[in-house]
């Protein structure tokens, strides 16, 4: 006969129950971290590459709606507002852009890039 007292066959279980969460919730988090963390260097980089364009005339870059355009077809799921005016002594643009994650639980990014051209 065994002893019921000292029997320990489902204390892996009850530990695996109690651990398995938290160390879920570690791994999801550490993913959803690094998918925004690659957004947001994903929309300053392309923020900073139309503002410098826009700024500087090229004609790759006529208007606002050129840049805004262009600025769609690099980030999709972006929202964003151009403003190029021209003002003295150079020419300036100013880029807006926001993001959101609908699939995951983070809140959305937001920017703002501006250079200025002679």
């Amino acid at each position: 006969m065994t002893d019921r007292g000292l029997d320990d066959r489902g204390t892996v279980l009850v530990e695996f129950a109690l651990l398995a969460p938290v160390f879920l919730l570690l791994m999801v988090g550490g993913a959803q971290l690094g998918v925004a963390e690659i957004q947001d260097l994903q929309l300053t980089s392309t923020a900073a590459q139309a503002a410098a364009c826009a700024a500087s005339g090229k004609p790759a870059c006529p208007n606002e709606a050129a840049v805004t355009a262009w600025l769609e077809g690099q980030v999709p799921n972006a929202t964003w507002v151009v403003q190029m005016p021209s003002t003295a002594p150079c020419a300036t643009a100013q880029i807006s852009g926001s993001i959101s994650s609908p699939a995951l639980l983070l809140p959305s990014f937001q920017l703002s890039v501006s250079a200025c051209a002679p």
